[in-house]
């Protein structure tokens, strides 16, 4: 593939990005990714682009439960009760998609969104006691200072959301495939509600958020059962 077929773009100042190969044309761009890797460009490189578009959606819960709260990213993930809001999200939409794979040999793939995590290891990630995840997160999870949501800022200019097509659509997968997603479709309700009503960001609690989803916040992975949840 060539610049001259349009193949190659340029996406950011300093970035290249290659277009989606054709099956037959997969392992004849793996030399070129391979030429660009030895040049020193770091390059992210999908063979098999379904793990990875479903890992995008997953990756990103706290979208959702902030938009709702107001405040900024790092306020939001300073929270252990936000975390654990975002980290039963994540634990649903996995469940939806391992059920959607039908033994596929695939799971979702986050790893090129939060330094190298997988899906199951962000959640474990957010689960962390805080005194843990504060240091951690200024290397797995950098957030500006200031930050705030996508969804956050559509509300705040009386738009709609992309999260009907985000959380969305893993909440149709978890319908479909009959998983339970209670946390998920709680979450995308009150989301929902805020835009129709058009007031803006509606400033509701994580305390609040957090009581309203009922138990399953409290459920953490096994590998974090001796540590604290807070």
């Amino acid at each position: 593939k060539s610049a001259a077929d349009g193949s190659l773009g340029l996406l950011a100042p300093g970035s290249l990005v290659l277009t989606r190969l054709a099956k037959d044309d997969a392992d004849e761009g793996l030399k070129y990714i391979d030429l660009l890797q030895s040049s020193g460009i770091p390059m992210i490189f999908r063979k098999i682009m379904t793990p990875f578009t479903w890992g995008s959606l997953v990756a990103y819960p706290c979208d959702a439960t902030n938009a709702l709260t107001g405040d900024t990213l790092q306020e939001h993930l300073g929270d252990w009760r936000a975390r654990r809001v975002c980290a039963a999200m994540i634990r649903e939409s996995c469940a939806a998609l391992s059920k959607a794979a039908r033994n596929g040999g695939w799971v979702p793939d986050t790893s090129a969104t939060f330094a190298g995590l997988s899906a199951k290891r962000l959640e474990l990630v957010l689960c962390l006691p805080s005194f843990l995840f504060v240091p951690l997160s200024r290397w797995l999870l950098p957030v500006t200072p200031g930050a705030r949501s996508c969804a956050q800022l559509d509300l705040r200019e009386r738009y709609k959301t992309s999260l009907d097509w985000t959380l969305g659509e893993l909440v149709e997968v978890g319908k479909k495939y009959e998983v339970p997603m209670p946390v998920s479709t709680h979450i995308q309700g009150m989301v929902r509600d805020a835009a129709a009503k058009g007031d803006g960001v509606p400033m509701v609690a994580i305390e609040q958020i957090f009581d309203s989803v009922g138990p399953q916040t409290r459920e953490g992975p096994r590998e974090l059962g001796r540590l604290g949840m807070k």
